[in-house]
This record gives structure tokens, C-alpha cells and sequence, in this order.
């Protein structure tokens, strides 16, 4: 939603002895120089944030990213304000409440995230995955 699809990716980690991520770096890569880093693990505490970085500020979450941040903080020149974010369940109400709407006005997509949107963040994973060595095998394959 931030910088679109990343031209590059560039992924290391850990793998647990089922062939499941523990541990991943990733980094997109843009070509005007632009970049993502996001860091995960099951085998490492990490206090679960999330912050993006601009020429003119920054967004914090404050409190476990996933699955119910606490506050959005918006810092620029101007000052720091705070923003309270309301509990929506187990993380992904904002998800269902979403689907729920885009049902109910007869929607095959919703606007906030079309499906090319959803598919291209997947290909990224995808390829994400195959350079840390996660395989999922599927029936039929």
C-alpha cells in the first residue's frame, strides 16, 4: 500500500527442521532507490513493530503489530500526534468487516485492495519463500 511492488527481493533466514520459516529478513528493493525491511521469528522475542520512514516523517505502531496495534503515531516537522487504534478482535477484523461490506454491495473485490494488489503481494512472498528454501507441497502436484 506504501510503495507498491518491489522490483527486487532479497530474503535470508532460518528454517525449522520441518522446512518451516522461523526466522526471515526480507527487503524489497525499488529502483529510485526506495527500500522495505521487514524482520519476523518464531525463535526470536521482538517487540512486533511496525514503523515507516519518509522524507518528511514517520509512522509508528505502537504496541504487538499483530494481531491488535494500540496506537498509530504520525511524526513530521509540524509536531507528533497520536492516534488511539480500537481493538478489532483477533487481528483481522478490519479483513472480515471489509469482506462483509464488499458482500453485502454485490462487490467481487474490494476497492482498498484490488485482487491484482492481493496477487502481486503474494508473488512477492512466493519468492521470498523460495530464497529461504520453504516449500509447500499440494496435492495434485
Amino acid at each position: 500500500m506504501f510503495l507498491g511492488a518491489p522490483q527486487t527481493v532479497q530474503a535470508v533466514g532460518s528454517l525449522t527442521p520441518q522446512a518451516v520459516d522461523a526466522t526471515a529478513a526480507v527487503q524489497w528493493g525499488y529502483a529510485d532507490g526506495r527500500f522495505a525491511q521487514i524482520v519476523c521469528s518464531f525463535e526470536a522475542n521482538s517487540p512486533y513493530q511496525g514503523l515507516v520512514t519518509g522524507t518528511e516523517g514517520q509512522l509508528s505502531v505502537a504496541g504487538v503489530m499483530l494481531p491488535n496495534p494500540q496506537q498509530l503515531t504520525i511524526t513530521t516537522a509540524s509536531g507528533v500526534e497520536v492516534i488511539d487504534i480500537p481493538s478489532t478482535g483477533n487481528g483481522y477484523g478490519h479483513e472480515v468487516a471489509e469482506v462483509e461490506r464488499c458482500l453485502a454491495a454485490g462487490l467481487t473485490e474490494s476497492p482498498f485492495i484490488p485482487l491484482d494488489d492481493t496477487i502481486g503481494i503474494l508473488d512477492t512472498l512466493d519468492e521470498a519463500r523460495r530464497q529461504l528454501g520453504v516449500r509447500y507441497d499440494y496435492a495434485g502436484e
